[in-house]
């Protein structure tokens, strides 16, 4: 069982839920069981995702991470298989039943992460932005549920999310350049370097939160200085980014970096949930969503990325 909670990677599960929870309080509903399945469906998918992830990558794993559930034995391929296909055959059949026209954009959503797994992962930038585009469509996937007709500042809230996770898929990529690199997978850091993996991150966030700014002040008359902690968080994980891959302190810096970035993108969903649901709830969930994933990062992500003990890895940051 905690091998199958490894897969689900609890430490990122809240994003993908808040992110469609944002598109549907943002297009101005009031429906509760909206706000519900905006949450739901998008997080069972996002872990549906992540067991196909898992499986797909299953011998790249096992030559440069044979801890994981997978390569270890402790879950079979085929079990992966059937949990990925389960919850999307569920999760589609909810989507039919509240709109039937959000089950396009679950099967782009599918097609998207499928063809990022098997194709778009070992070309370089094109990769990283096809990551980026699965957000987005949790983004508009929650205004689908709403039953919210699409407009010009949702289509931005959209683009700023497409962004942030196109520049978090990259600085991940830092963390993992030399399984990558074993791989043949050719994304940024692999191709251009470190350095080059920065700007390019660093360009692709300054464009999502100026985005994210105009499309909220434009809904919701949500002052802007509410992105300032999602800045001064970005700015802290590209100062975390080591400066080559062969610095000692690599593996703890580059998995600080990011896990920064998995906590900057709830700050940044949480202000689209509370220029649609207010101050009250938006933070209240914020809360509830960085404790759990914090707990999770310290408890669990070292174990599943490299097979260490998480106290091991913080010695090493120090």
């Amino acid at each position: 069982m905690f091998a199958h909670l490894e897969m689900m990677r609890p430490y990122t599960a809240f994003y993908v839920g808040l992110v469609g929870l944002a598109g549907a309080s943002a297009s101005g509903s009031t429906d509760a069981g909206g706000y519900l399945l905006s949450w739901l469906i998008p997080t069972s998918a996002w872990i549906a995702g992540l067991y196909g992830g898992d499986f797909i990558d299953r011998e790249l794993d096992a030559q440069s991470k044979p801890h994981r559930p997978i390569p270890s034995g402790r879950v079979s391929a085929r079990t992966a298989l059937a949990i990925m296909i389960s919850i999307i055959v569920v999760a589609a059949s909810l989507s039919v039943w509240r709109n039937p026209w959000t089950l396009a954009v679950v099967g782009v959503a599918t097609l998207l992460g499928v063809s990022y797994n098997k194709v778009f992962k070992r070309r370089g930038l094109s990769g990283h932005l096809v990551r980026g585009s699965l957000t987005a469509a949790v983004f508009a996937y929650g205004v689908m549920v709403a039953n919210a007709p699409f407009s010009w500042w949702i289509a931005a809230g959209a683009c700023a999310f497409w962004l942030q996770d196109a520049a978090s898929n990259l600085v991940g990529a830092v963390r993992d350049i030399d399984g990558d690199r074993a791989g043949g997978y050719q994304t940024v850091p692999v191709r251009y370097g470190i350095a080059v993996s920065s700007k390019v991150a660093g360009g692709l966030s300054v464009g999502s939160l100026l985005i994210a700014g105009i499309a909220l002040w434009h809904r919701a008359g949500v002052d802007v200085a509410v992105l300032i902690i999602p800045f001064a968080l970005w700015i802290l994980a590209l100062r975390r980014i080591p400066t080559s891959a062969g610095a000692d302190r690599f593996r703890a810096d580059a998995l600080a970096a990011h896990e920064i970035l998995v906590l900057e993108r709830l700050f940044l969903a949480a202000a689209f949930v509370i220029g649609g649901m207010g101050w009250i709830v938006g933070t209240a969930l914020l809360a509830v969503s960085v404790s759990v994933s914090r707990f999770a990062q310290r408890t669990m992500r070292a174990r599943y990325e490299f097979g260490a003990d998480p106290m091991t890895v913080d010695r090493g940051r120090r």
